[in-house]
């Protein structure tokens, strides 16, 4: 029976792309986080993986300790999480290994794991609450801003990072050896949530002015600030595909 959904599910896809010209996601995994309370009280923690349709329930790590966004790597092999420090497991639940610094041991509040394109690397916030990037291997980790931000964004080409500063309402980037860093928008507000053009030449994100929560977006190189949406309500997490 387990062959036959796969099979099923891999046909949909090729029709589904054939048809609208898209990746359908019928044979595709969901990541998702479990707590339950045990007999003595305690709770168990884990990261279960399971198909999109909720068959196949997978435990593939847990513990004591909470868990938090857990990240697919891009080609889908293993996955990034946070649970007292940032964590790196194999999508069948092996070679599970911390890559933030520091021993496992050791209180780390590093969240918000985010993968870069080609799946080498790792942004993610220090417990110190500046952005900061590790190899999946655990080394070479390196911080590349100097104050406490939030969100980090990958560039398509892997080679800058966008996200917001707590202290500054502006969008910031910088390069991925910590180069370049500096604001390239503040038009006053609060400005969050940037998210890359698939081309790299333009951000997206939300500014917050008082009014309603709607989304912007700039040139790279600081020109074409502009209005995208005119909503009465929230405009927020924007995500730009193809």
């Amino acid at each position: 029976p387990g062959e036959f959904r796969a099979v099923s599910h891999q046909i949909a896809d090729l029709v589904y792309e054939k048809i609208l010209g898209v990746r359908g996601a019928f044979f595709t995994r969901i990541a998702y986080i479990t707590q339950k309370r045990l007999a003595d009280g305690k709770y168990e923690n884990a990261i279960w993986i399971a198909d999109s349709d909720g068959f196949n329930p997978q435990r593939i790590v847990w513990n004591n300790e909470p868990f938090l966004s857990p990240a697919w790597s891009p080609d889908g092999t293993q996955i990034a999480y946070a649970s007292n420090g940032i964590y790196v497991v194999n999508a069948d639940g092996t070679g599970a290994h911390k890559v933030s610094p520091g021993p496992p041991a050791a209180m780390d509040l590093s969240v918000y794991p985010t993968w870069s394109p080609d799946g080498s690397r790792i942004a993610f916030l220090s417990g110190s609450g500046d952005v900061a990037i590790v190899k999946v291997t655990g080394a070479g980790a390196h911080g590349i801003s100097p104050a406490v931000a939030y969100r980090p964004a990958w560039s398509p080409d892997g080679s800058r990072l966008a996200f917001q500063v707590v202290a500054s309402p502006g969008i910031y980037v910088v390069n991925t050896d910590g180069t370049g860093y500096g604001v390239l928008v503040d038009p006053g507000g609060t400005l969050g949530d940037p998210t890359w053009s698939p081309d790299a030449s333009q951000l997206v994100f939300t500014v917050y002015d008082g009014g309603p929560e709607l989304l912007y977006r700039i040139n790279v190189n600081g020109t074409g600030y502009s209005q995208v949406t005119a909503g009465a309500g929230m405009d927020i997490l924007s995500n730009w595909g193809r």
